[in-house]
């Protein structure tokens, strides 16, 4: 058996030398400028035998330089991969060697490069590091000239689309940059314009952590500080964890707003019940985890008082039951006898924990009953095995297939502790937006 396996491997491993197997796969599929991409600048660069017979065999399938195929699939491929720094100095050595190899005409190679050239002046408005990368500018000298052309196209569309003010900024630092005195006037008076609407006295729509960072990036961009009384009146009702209100930019152009929002969010309470034994603890840490401006605190004046009408838990097991396996993978057929079947025995049982308490909280007085269930279920194998057409049994030590090894570990883990947890989750969720959640 041992020799049989070993055979079978060899095989298979003299199969993946004889060929390549990523640039193969693209090719078969008809992806010839992927096929090139992964043989000339992805995977093997080096291998100038395997490089030739590629380009040979794109050539007699594409058409080379004398169709559109493969000047189409690395335009597509220009347009739909990950701005980063490695993907433009990658795909520009691309389409040069793809003209030297016959590939692409002279025209087509002119248009990708330019193609290739756009996206990253249209990147580099939104990632910095673009900007200032050392082998982009040496690679792409003229980096930076259609900026502020492209910038203004951007901010035309974000006027006729009602953009977010977020957008608005990375455009008004390209038209400073590009020291275009009459675009920066017309990008600082939509963004003010914008900020206005958010921070209405009579009716503000500054609603999330976003809409923030909007505003204070025009704030701190502009130095515009006429909208200081607004927002510190509309903050409050803003989402906000403790770390948005501690740290930049509110706290450094907003110190006093700031650190009233920190006295005035935080949540000091104590957790009671007139059960030693409830899971006060443990619903105070997942508390803390869901609203990080909770303070479980003994002492504090606040009070939430649990009454425990019921917390129940209850377990079952339905029984052993036998399951046939019906597909079993290759390795596994090498160790039973033809036309076996393949059986295994299991059980499953039921967790359920079923709960329903009061809650009274003092400050403000208010008053809510709680109630829910958690359930999980855990699957239990034992006795794999093989049945010859016979009778005769043998024992498998693996399972006969990944299907079978999921079905039978999934929920190795489950037990008590598992839909506790689950239940103290759900009730510190629903307590949360019922006491603490700002509305």
């Amino acid at each position: 058996m041992k020799f049989i396996l070993l055979a079978f491997s060899a095989v298979v491993l003299a199969a993946g030398c004889a060929s390549f197997g990523p640039v193969d796969y693209e090719l078969k599929i008809g992806r010839y400028a992927d096929a090139y991409y992964k043989a000339t600048i992805q995977y093997a660069p080096g291998n100038v035998r395997d490089r030739a017979s590629l380009i040979q065999n794109i050539l007699a399938k594409s058409g080379g330089a004398q169709k559109d195929i493969f000047f189409t699939q690395t335009f597509n491929m220009i347009n739909s991969g990950a701005s980063t720094a490695n993907f433009f100095l990658n795909h520009k050595r691309m389409v040069e060697a793809a003209a030297v190899d016959g590939l692409l005409s002279s025209v087509h190679k002119e248009q990708l490069l330019d193609a290739l050239f756009f996206r990253l002046e249209e990147a580099s408005l939104t990632t910095a590091s673009l900007a200032s990368d050392r082998e982009l500018r040496q690679a792409f000298p003229n980096m930076g000239s259609h900026r502020l052309k492209i910038a203004t196209a951007k901010f035309n569309n974000l006027e006729a689309t009602n953009g977010r003010l977020g957008d608005y900024l990375l455009l008004y630092a390209a038209f400073v940059d590009s020291k275009d005195a009459t675009a920066t006037a017309n990008a600082r008076a939509a963004m003010s314009r914008k900020v206005g609407a958010l921070l209405n006295p009579s009716k503000p729509t500054l609603a999330s952590h976003e809409d923030l960072d909007g505003v204070l990036g025009y704030i701190a961009a502009t130095q515009d500080r006429s909208f200081d009384k607004a927002l510190a009146s509309a903050i409050s009702k803003v989402p906000l964890t403790r770390g948005q209100v501690s740290s930049e930019p509110l706290a450094s152009l907003f110190p006093e707003v700031s650190k009233a929002q920190m006295q005035a969010r935080s949540i000091k309470v104590a957790l009671t019940s007139p059960s030693d034994d409830f899971i006060l603890h443990e619903l105070g840490e997942q508390l803390k985890k869901l609203n990080d401006w909770i303070e479980i605190d003994d002492d504090a004046p606040r009070k939430l008082n649990f009454g425990r009408l019921r917390f129940q838990e209850s377990r079952s097991n339905l029984g052993n039951m036998t399951q046939t396996v019906p597909d079993p993978d290759f390795a596994t057929l090498l160790f039973i006898p033809r036309n076996a079947s393949i059986l295994f025995d299991y059980s499953t049982t039921d967790y359920a924990l079923v709960w329903s308490m009061s809650i009274q909280d003092n400050a403000p007085k208010r008053f809510k009953v709680i109630q829910g269930q958690a359930k999980a279920s855990k699957t239990e194998c034992r006795n794999v095995r093989y049945q010859n057409v016979f009778g005769g049994i043998g024992a498998l030590s693996s399972y006969p297939n990944i299907v079978t090894a999921n079905f039978c570990s999934a929920s190795a883990n489950v037990d008590f502790d598992v839909v506790r947890r689950e239940a103290v989750r759900s009730i510190a969720s629903e307590i949360n937006a019922e006491f603490f959640v700002v509305k």
